[in-house]
């Protein structure tokens, strides 16, 4: 991970600005949002992501191809057609976006998180460092991160950072919390680049599967329903956040973990995920997906000796 290179303490106001996976128990109803003209509409990141790529603005985004912990394992958004500083005036350009992303850590009301992602005029540097700087008091500092030359930012309720590209100003924030810091901040910022493409389609046994492909990598998430050898059914959700593509389109993820759906039993599943992209685009992607689990203390427990094997396909997510 880069280090910030922290440069000046003082800064006018006329300047230029890893992954887990996941196994959940799940009955699960995944909607795509509209996108809203004006205003606002709380989901997931997953479906507020969908949300801006339907929304078609231009440039395409940057948008990051993971959400950093803990946000990147719970989380609400609210997707705008704005900017997160609100000075004067309304919102009048399309192609401004605003993501504010919620977690309430483990349920308890003390481990809150709330960060916000930004594409807004440029103008909003130097308010933004006017208020930070001249206003509350707090020194701005030049810094680099990730290769992005920006401004780093402490004001009375938010830290975080701004800077310039594609003609617009940048910034990711976060409320001061115990839970988020600038580690935090730094692997966001690590993980942004130009939005990238969406397919969703179903398994042969008829559940979501969904694919995210930007220049970060693959996530991938799909649902299944295992059948267990003592006759029970339950539907289950895998995630994956990132998986390289190699240069023929194909890809392959296979790894082997233990999940806790019981305190007192724990269960190792296994799982191989496989597609590929066509050369062409506006194709489907196909692939197959397998999993199995067993109870670690008892491998013969019937209620824990379940399993899916099954087939994909996904076609481009409609913009």
């Amino acid at each position: 991970m880069d280090r910030e290179r922290v440069g000046s303490t003082t800064v006018a106001a006329s300047g230029w600005m890893t992954g887990f996976k996941l196994l959940i128990a799940v009955t699960v109803v995944i909607g795509v949002l509209a996108p809203p003209a004006a205003g606002s509409a709380r989901s997931t990141g997953a479906q507020a992501r969908e949300a801006l790529i339907r929304a078609q603005l231009t440039p395409r985004p940057l948008y990051p191809s993971i959400l950093p912990d803990p946000l990147g394992i719970d989380n609400t958004a609210t997707f705008t057609h704005g900017h997160f500083f609100r000075w004067k005036g309304s919102n009048t350009n399309p192609d401004w976006l605003s993501i504010n992303y919620k977690c309430r850590c483990y349920g308890r009301r003390t481990d809150l998180v709330n960060a916000t992602f930004s594409r807004s005029p440029v103008s909003d540097v130097g308010k933004a460092i006017n208020l930070s700087q001249n206003v509350q008091g707090h020194p701005v500092s030049r810094v680099r991160v990730h290769g992005r030359r920006m401004y780093r930012f402490k004001t009375d309720r938010w830290f975080g950072y701004m800077w310039k590209q594609q003609g617009f100003a940048y910034s990711v924030f976060a409320r001061y919390s115990s839970r988020v810091g600038w580690t935090f901040m730094r692997e966001f910022v690590g993980s942004l680049h130009p939005l990238g493409r969406l397919w969703t389609g179903r398994t042969s046994q008829g559940r979501p599967v969904y694919l995210y492909r930007s220049g970060g990598g693959l996530d991938w998430t799909v649902f299944s329903v295992f059948s267990c050898a003592g006759g029970g059914r339950t539907d289950v959700g895998y995630d994956e956040d990132l998986v390289g593509v190699n240069h023929g389109g194909a890809f392959a993820d296979v790894f082997s973990l233990i999940n806790l759906p019981d305190p007192d039993t724990p269960v190792r599943d296994t799982l191989s995920m496989k597609g590929r992209f066509p050369s062409s685009t506006g194709t489907k992607v196909t692939g197959s997906f397998d999993s199995h689990q067993v109870s670690v203390h008892h491998p013969g427990d019937p209620r824990w000796n379940c399993g899916a094997k099954l087939s994909w396909q996904a076609s481009p997510f409609s913009e």
